[in-house]
């Protein structure tokens, strides 16, 4: 069975805080560490598995000293 296709902001979403988050300069674990989760969530979604809650996002934006705006996807 396959699995359905992601949304395209799931997956711009992960590749905007990769980015970010190697702009900074900072490793999956540091960035982990800072944001006080496991390195294998933050790893899921930066790879577009899994879907962090507005909360985290508003952390990770925060750590990275980025805007929302930065971070997600422009709506339609």
């Amino acid at each position: 069975m396959t699995e359905p296709p992601k949304p395209s902001w799931q997956i711009d979403f992960a590749a905007r805080l990769r980015s970010l988050r190697q702009r900074r300069g900072l490793s999956i674990k540091e960035l982990a560490s800072q944001a006080r989760i496991y390195w294998v969530e933050l790893d899921r979604y930066e790879r577009a598995e899994q879907i962090p809650t507005l909360d985290r996002v508003y952390t990770l934006a925060r750590i990275l000293d980025a805007t929302l705006t930065e971070l997600l996807p422009p709506t339609k």
